[in-house]
């Protein structure tokens, strides 16, 4: 199957994560079937130290209770977030689940995070969005998210509103026809997200068209000025060629980001790697390999002319940010400050390189050699 607009190759995924690392392998090998009720090993039966598993399974029971939900799965991510609890691991089997999922979660505690992962070696498509709102220490993992035809327009595939010490790792994120793929933000209600993570996963092909602006990217970053701090890290991010790989600014200078280090990246086939806006400080960009620069602005667009760079400052007022140690290739410089930028975006130690990648474009395909391979995602 193919992207858009060129003969792409879709992402291959990634590699499945394993269960909880306190899970037993018996307890891994008992995991019920697609359409039969498993028994399931008396050491993860009913309340545990870590809470109740609970299983996930195309085949599934949406009638199931929280408890039943340990040996007979659900039918739905979205069932299994709103019955999770403080402790609770949700393993969802492989298969494609449509709709939206997120609402109603729980949130968890730092000593009892809950957990939402694939089963291990089995690869989950979730066609709809991933929302989740105050989720203190919830742990995604293994979790793939890609449009649904049928939604129309969606301004993200995931989002996470507030939240303290959640991360989403080891997931594809593609397909979007809205301002992102991915979207951290904060709200009166959730508040502003603390301690988060992004890492590990490929997020790719945002496919929106026409705007005034450039403005559709793979990360959209507005968590608010008190949030953080934040790891965006060793993700694989491509094919945003009418905007970024990450933005951390919001649409206006009521909001944007603060305290978030980007690092260890590998971004190709964007317009511009980072933009960082209006009053965002304390952004890092550190050790990312940004290559290939691809340019295709709706018709009438405007400002395309400040896309010369592979980090843009977007009327930046915020202190503190940087640009260090970056392999750059396909750019015409490392770094445009917009002219109204009163404190400009600083960079230092930029390495010019050659990439020469390992195969074709997808998530697996942007592995390299020599110099380079000190830069990025995997290094």
């Amino acid at each position: 199957m193919l992207t858009r607009r060129n003969p792409r190759a879709l992402a291959l995924g990634l590699s499945a994560v394993t269960v909880v690392a306190t899970l037993s392998a018996a307890c891994v090998l008992a995991s019920p079937s697609q359409a039969d009720v498993t028994v399931v090993p008396s050491a993860v039966k009913g309340a545990t130290a870590l809470g109740h598993i609970i299983y996930v399974a195309p085949k599934g029971n949406d009638g199931m209770t929280r408890l039943a939900a340990s040996t007979s799965p659900l039918a739905s991510i979205t069932k299994a977030i709103k019955l999770a609890q403080p402790g609770d691991t949700i393993v969802v089997r492989g298969g494609t689940y449509v709709g939206a999922a997120g609402y109603g979660a729980t949130p968890g505690r730092a000593d009892a995070p809950i957990r939402l992962q694939n089963a291990p070696g089995e690869r989950v498509v979730l066609k709809g969005t991933l929302q989740l709102e105050n989720a203190d220490y919830w742990r995604v993992s293994g979790i793939n998210v890609t449009r649904d035809p049928g939604d129309g327009t969606k301004q993200f595939l995931v989002k996470f509103d507030g939240g303290t010490g959640w991360s989403f790792v080891n997931s594809e994120v593609w397909g979007t026809v809205g301002v992102s793929n991915l979207m951290v933000s904060s709200s009166a209600k959730n508040g502003v997200p603390k301690n988060y993570r992004i890492s590990g996963n490929c997020i790719h092909d945002n496919n929106a068209t026409g705007g005034a602006f450039m403005n559709f990217h793979n990360i959209y970053l507005m968590p608010g000025y008190g949030s953080g701090p934040g790891l965006i890290e060793r993700n694989v991010m491509f094919n945003a060629e009418n905007g970024a790989a990450v933005k951390a600014a919001g649409p206006t200078a009521a909001t944007g980001a603060a305290d978030v280090t980007i690092r260890r990246n590998t971004i190709a086939r964007t317009a511009a790697g980072v933009i960082i806006g209006y009053a965002s400080r304390r952004v890092e960009v550190r050790n990312n390999l940004i290559a290939q620069q691809v340019v295709r602005p709706p018709k009438g667009a405007q400002w395309v002319k400040n896309y010369n760079a592979a980090v843009i400052g977007n009327h930046v007022s915020g202190s503190g940010n940087k640009v260090v140690s970056t392999a750059l290739s396909g750019y015409p410089k490392l770094i445009n400050n917009t002219g109204d930028s009163s404190r400009p975006i600083q960079g230092a130690l930029t390495q010019r390189i050659m990439p020469a990648y390992n195969r074709t474009i997808s998530c697996a395909g942007y592995k390299i050699s020599g110099a380079a391979a000190d830069y990025g995602r995997f290094s």
